[in-house]
């Protein structure tokens, strides 16, 4: 068949190898290998045909080798940092350290479940709802463009529930309570250490009684 690409075995050094050698819709070569082995090679008759299909339904012939983590690095580099100011950069660089158990996942493989694994394990080492909520956020959002740019044939993250972000009640100060704290601290200004801190206990008061 016309442009399947050609799979042939090469000697490397004291090894052989299975070489699957195809050609992109731009004519740029590319290679991928395998073990010489009958596994090796119905690897590679699988991932020739995966080629072909990809072709046939119109998505992108990028090798499949492309992680989550390297398509992060780019997503971020391409689509984000001309957009944003070096601070937020800065926190999406941040959020996306998050991805490094998915550094050797290929994009097209990354499970729903996995994704979740990912958020309960951000939960139990104390991260807040509203940061796990941002790394879901990027991982949609840079799912939603390799969808767009056919890169991937499924969206994994459309299977994924966003996390559940959980408020906590501000406690505003009654002017009864400034005053018993007002009354505590004048009591403090008569001690020493009273002496030293007064003027932050002060700041502090005043600032919240003005919040309030």
């Amino acid at each position: 068949m016309r442009n399947e690409g050609t799979i042939y075995e090469r000697k490397e050094g004291k090894y052989k190898r299975i070489i699957f050698e195809w050609r992109d819709e731009d004519g740029k070569r590319h290679r991928k290998g395998f073990p010489a082995t009958n596994a090796g090679k119905i690897e590679a008759r699988s991932y020739q045909l995966e080629i072909m299909r990809k072709r046939e339904t119109g998505y992108s012939l990028a090798p499949s080798g492309t992680t989550v983590w390297q398509w992060a690095n780019d997503y971020i580099a391409i689509y984000k940092k001309p957009r944003l100011a070096p601070s937020s950069l800065a926190r999406q660089l941040g959020i996306m350290k998050f991805l490094k158990p998915f550094r050797d996942v290929p994009l097209e493989n990354l499970a729903p479940e996995r994704v979740q694994m990912l958020y309960n394990a951000m939960q139990e080492r104390g991260l807040s709802s509203s940061y796990i909520s941002q790394v879901h956020k990027l991982l949609t959002q840079m799912y939603k463009k390799a969808y767009a740019n056919k890169m991937i044939s499924q969206n994994p993250m459309v299977a994924v529930d966003p996390p559940k972000i959980t408020y906590t009640k501000a406690e505003i100060l009654t002017r009864r309570d400034i005053g018993k704290i007002f009354r505590t601290v004048t009591r403090l200004e008569k001690s020493v250490h009273g002496r030293n801190n007064y003027k932050k206990y002060r700041l502090l008061l005043c600032s919240r009684q003005a919040c309030a």
